[in-house]
């Protein structure tokens, strides 16, 4: 476990073993790391769905809520993102670093995110503090993902996509160094776009984790007491 600033973040609790086996020390890692080691996976949504058929469709056009057009957005992006892998081997330039980045966070909703991470206090911001947190949090998850890119190796399942409405649900299992895992995400279109807003790993939600973590600061430090961590991380990674 690792502190931001001095008040400790859990990290979510998982029900099964580590995903990855290089990655011994797995549910010691802050909120913000374990966030990206899953972001190769993303999609969903929490109500009665209906399932729908598979097919192909084009990754960047959204003619219409069908589980082709959700599928294909997900594997287009998980070939894009292998193909700066192989191309780059062990040794990544700063260019193929920033593609990455937006290659692996462009399909995440981190207002949605951080609305849910933050709970009720949501409501209790300002636009000014709401653009803040958004900006600081993304910042610092973006930086994070690129930490370990050798788990974007992973081999992805799509086991069933559910549809109902604006949301989705896929269902995954991930597989890397002979270690399977279950990743369910949940998204919503916005702006014609499928956008992750959650994501569960052995039926535990990282937002609700993220949560938990960030609600407690805010009650013994108010919202300057956990922007004031944030932004001492964001620092320390750079940023």
């Amino acid at each position: 476990m690792q502190k931001l600033g001095h008040e400790v973040i859990n990290p979510p609790v998982f029900s099964k073993r580590k995903i990855f086996n290089s990655v011994r020390n797995f549910k010691q890692e802050e909120p913000v790391k374990i966030l990206l080691i899953f972001l190769i996976f993303l999609t969903a949504g929490r109500q009665p769905l209906r399932p729908c058929s598979a097919g192909s469709g084009s990754p960047f056009n959204y003619p219409s809520d069908t589980k082709e057009t959700i599928l294909s957005l997900l594997k287009s992006r998980d070939s894009a993102i292998k193909a700066v892998l192989k191309k780059s081997g062990d040794s990544y330039t700063e260019a193929q670093r920033e593609k990455l980045i937006v290659l692996i966070n462009d399909i995440m909703d981190f207002s949605a995110m951080s609305q849910t991470a933050l709970g009720a206090y949501w409501e209790e911001l300002n636009e000014n503090q709401k653009n803040e947190f958004v900006s600081d949090f993304s910042n610092l998850v973006k930086r994070s993902s690129v930490k370990k890119l050798n788990i974007f190796q992973a081999v992805i399942e799509y086991k069933q996509v559910l549809l109902d409405g604006e949301k989705a649900r896929v269902f995954t299992q991930a597989t890397y160094e002979r270690t399977r895992t279950n990743v369910d995400y949940e998204l919503h279109r916005k702006n014609g776009r499928w956008l992750v807003t959650d994501f569960s790993i052995d039926d535990v939600s990282t937002a609700i984790s993220y949560q938990k973590s960030f609600q407690r600061i805010m009650r013994k430090h108010g919202f300057s007491g956990l922007m004031e961590r944030l932004k001492q991380k964001l620092a320390d990674e750079g940023g």
